[in-house]
């Protein structure tokens, strides 16, 4: 069941499908990390960004070893803009992977938030905004 819902996710496809298969599957094993992940991440293909962060916060707690759990959380970090949870994992995902090409997509990721966290940094904050010029 898990297989097929994370693959349906990864897809893109079937997702309500997806999910009927995750929640069953969760139902029968409510603590294994991998499906907790998948949950999580199906939720995160469905745009419910608050309860896929809490299925993939729990499948990391259940399994920080494993780098496409802690991909997906820090893909969900990025989503919510939580750039320094986001860079921490990423980094760690890094550090996990052993395929090449993998660790280059995920150096891409890093790069690019920290990027963008770079170029957020830089933008004056809301009480930065020149005030208009009275006249006399």
């Amino acid at each position: 069941m898990n297989y097929l819902a994370y693959t349906y996710a990864e897809e893109n496809i079937h997702l309500e499908a997806a999910e009927t298969l995750a929640r069953r599957a969760l139902a029968v094993k409510p603590k294994d990390g991998y499906i907790l992940d998948t949950m999580g991440w199906i939720l995160f293909k469905r745009g419910d960004l608050e309860s896929a962060v809490k299925y993939l916060e729990a499948a990391y707690k259940a399994n920080s070893s494993e780098s496409v759990i802690v991909e997906h959380l820090a893909d969900a970090y990025t989503q919510k803009e939580l750039i320094e949870k986001a860079v921490l994992l990423y980094r760690k995902a890094i550090e996990l992977e052993t395929d090449t090409k993998k660790i280059e997509s995920l150096q891409q990721k890093l790069t690019s938030i920290e990027t963008m966290d770079v170029k957020k940094s830089r933008l004056p904050a809301s009480s930065d905004k020149p005030t208009a010029i009275r006249k006399k």
